[in-house]
């Protein structure tokens, strides 16, 4: 069963400002979401440098998030692993930015772990995200592979390759972004604890 609990009188609280946690690892991950999903189809409405800068910030503020989350209490470790695939792939680009076009094997060979490492989150965290959660995350990993695989194959017509990948970078946009949803309110549990801990003094207890 998840631990995943939805305390509605949680939801709106300001305990995390109170303790002076920083930056919220749910919102780099839900901006990194957003952004995944505005890239693919910016390629297909303007000009492919501008959709390419936003691919790569996606990758990077994804990475980012993915990270900050994973070294919190109240997700697992694997979003360290999966920060650092996106890490991995987003250096690739850069490489290729700058003029490394070796770099553009590494890329390509990054898509799959980077999609697969979310259906390895899917399954291993059970203690950590709800269970809608972890199977739409899972869906759109195999999916996104599954698509990959297609296109390795010939079996997307060369005029649907743009509009696929659209389709399948905005599923895995909507699984980060509900995922980061998931993950806020574990991080109002979190702050909400430790600011009782913290507000906690020597009169809330009764010495004999």
């Amino acid at each position: 069963m998840s631990k995943e609990h939805v305390v509605p009188a949680l939801e709106d609280s300001h305990a995390w400002s109170a303790i002076h946690a920083g930056m919220r690892p749910s919102n780099m991950l839900a901006l990194g979401a957003v952004l995944t999903s505005v890239g693919p189809i910016l390629y297909l409405w303007t000009s492919p440098l501008l959709a390419w800068a936003v691919w790569g910030a996606a990758l990077a503020t994804c990475s980012a998030g993915m990270i900050m989350c994973g070294l919190r209490p109240w997700f697992s470790h694997l979003g360290v692993a999966a920060g650092l695939v996106y890490l991995a792939q987003f250096s690739a680009l850069a490489a290729v930015v700058a003029g490394v076009h070796d770099a553009a094997l590494a890329y390509r060979m990054l898509a799959v772990p980077k999609l697969l490492i979310l259906v390895v989150i899917a399954v291993q965290t059970r203690k950590h995200v709800a269970r809608h959660r972890r199977w739409l995350l899972g869906a759109a990993g195999i999916l996104g592979t599954l698509k990959i695989a297609a296109r390795l194959l010939d079996l997307i017509p060369t005029q649907a390759n743009d509009a696929v990948d659209a389709a399948a970078n905005t599923l895995v946009a909507v699984a980060l972004f509900v995922l980061a949803i998931g993950l806020r309110r574990r991080e109002n549990e979190w702050a909400h604890q430790v600011h009782e801990l913290s507000s906690s003094n020597f009169d809330d207890f009764n010495l004999r």
